[in-house]
């Protein structure tokens, strides 16, 4: 006799959890702010020397310690666990870029190298040597993009800048491109260009960004800010914020944000007229409501707005770098699309319900950056299938039925999500065990 399994299926919408993690350099402590509480946990787990900065994946908070090599892992459902990660000696880590939720790729600034390290088996997996003193990474339309900064130890002087692009494949050296002085931080525009922060050398030189476009690696445009920044990040809206430091050994004041509009280019505060926050902006980061975080070293805050600062949270001992995680939850099983969009089709994945594993079919109508995650019915993200950029095309993506560490997920209903810079569409499937 055959049983009948009645699924009951409603709509509902993701609602955003939002955290924000600190990493305090000088106290060597890793705060968190619960945004809607407001309640601010200091010291929740504890890195190694001189740390530098955040990342995150689904399963932990990363810090990159350049004193110690390595990287601190706090296991991000319960941080009383903490794991290292030794990489070597005489590399001074420096930043990093998750891919794919399971490797993240380190600068190594004194070793002139990248490690993709492997999060799941705590191991370097690969080097790829670099031009001199790497800092800012990024992965885009399967190439890895690496700023080098040139810094001469014996005159104390920058030589040329550039970014250095490899093959995600077999990374191999495809092209290396001069940008501008000291070019610290990269990131991805609205525009689907690269966003090249270039800090000048203090002196005579000042703050540029440099757009890159990542697909023909030609430069397309400058962008000049003046002052000394450091960090930039690009909210879902396509405004990027540049983080501008503000010391009070300059005699300064305050601390300073940029602003500008990554599709038309449009600059809206730069030196001459910065958002003021606390002194020492070091980092910054953004949420899914268009929302700078300031990481304020001097003063021990974090600065929260848009054109100003409206929120402010005391945190460790010198906030230095910063991240925002935006979870979504949900409390009953969410189908169909979420937006109509007339540049991204999924079909439905195939074989619904699937025993060992399913396609999830993708047709991109223009190119875009993709995200394809996979939730469990309450709404953790337990695998990311695919981030990056993708030109027009068919493409399939398979999944196993694993979660990042390679576990076997049980019996159930589980969402797939596929973003798109102009929107989102999610779709439910079944795992039968």
């Amino acid at each position: 006799m055959k049983k009948l399994l009645i699924i009951l299926l409603s709509f509902t919408a993701f609602l955003f959890s939002q955290e924000v993690f600190v990493l305090n350099g000088l106290g060597r402590t890793v705060s968190r702010i619960n945004m809607e509480s407001g309640e601010v946990e200091n010291n929740i787990f504890t890195t190694g020397d001189i740390p530098n900065s955040i990342l995150s994946n689904s399963n932990w908070v990363i810090v990159v310690n350049s004193g110690t090599h390595s990287l601190t892992l706090g296991d991000r459902s319960n941080f009383s666990k903490t794991e290292n990660i030794i990489l070597g000696e005489n590399l001074n880590p420096w930043d990093g870029f998750v891919y794919n939720d399971s490797i993240v790729f380190i600068t190594n600034w004194s070793d002139n190298s990248i490690y993709a390290v492997n999060l799941n088996k705590k191991t370097v997996a690969a080097k790829i040597n670099t031009g001199k003193n790497p800092e800012g990474i990024i992965v885009d339309t399967d190439k890895i993009f690496v700023t080098t900064v040139n810094y001469n130890t014996s005159t104390w002087t920058y030589g040329k800048g550039y970014v250095y692009v490899y093959s995600i494949t077999d990374y191999s050296l495809i092209d290396s491109i001069e940008v501008g002085i000291n070019p610290q931080a990269i990131a991805k525009g609205l525009d689907g260009k690269l966003h090249i922060l270039c800090t000048g050398d203090y002196f005579q030189t000042f703050g540029q960004v440099f757009i890159l476009d990542p697909v023909s690696l030609k430069k397309d445009t400058t962008l000049y800010f003046g002052g000394s920044p450091g960090s930039i990040a690009v909210s879902s809206n396509g405004v990027a914020y540049i983080a501008a430091g503000g010391w009070e050994y300059a005699g300064d004041t305050y601390g300073y944000i940029y602003k500008y509009d990554t599709k038309s280019h449009e600059i809206y505060r730069n030196h001459e007229n910065p958002i003021k926050t606390h002194r020492g902006v070091m980092d910054i980061a953004v949420d899914a409501d268009g929302n700078f975080y300031a990481a304020c070293f001097e003063e021990d805050y974090v600065d929260v707005g848009k054109d100003s600062v409206e929120k402010s949270f005391l945190v460790g001992d010198g906030p230095q770098s910063i991240i925002v995680i935006n979870e979504e939850t949900t409390n009953s099983i969410f189908v169909s699309q979420v937006n109509n969009l007339t540049t991204l089709e999924v079909p439905g994945n195939f074989p619904n319900p699937f025993n060992c594993s399913t396609t999830i079919p993708i047709k991109i109508i223009e190119g875009s950056r993709i995200e394809i995650n996979i939730y469990n019915l309450l709404g953790k993200q337990v695998k990311t299938l695919y981030n990056g950029y993708l030109p027009k095309g068919y493409y399939k993506f398979t999944w196993n039925g694993t979660d990042t560490r390679g576990h076997e997920l049980p019996t159930g209903i589980y969402l797939y999500r596929v973003k798109t810079e102009a929107g989102t569409i999610s779709k439910r499937m079944i795992l039968l065990k």
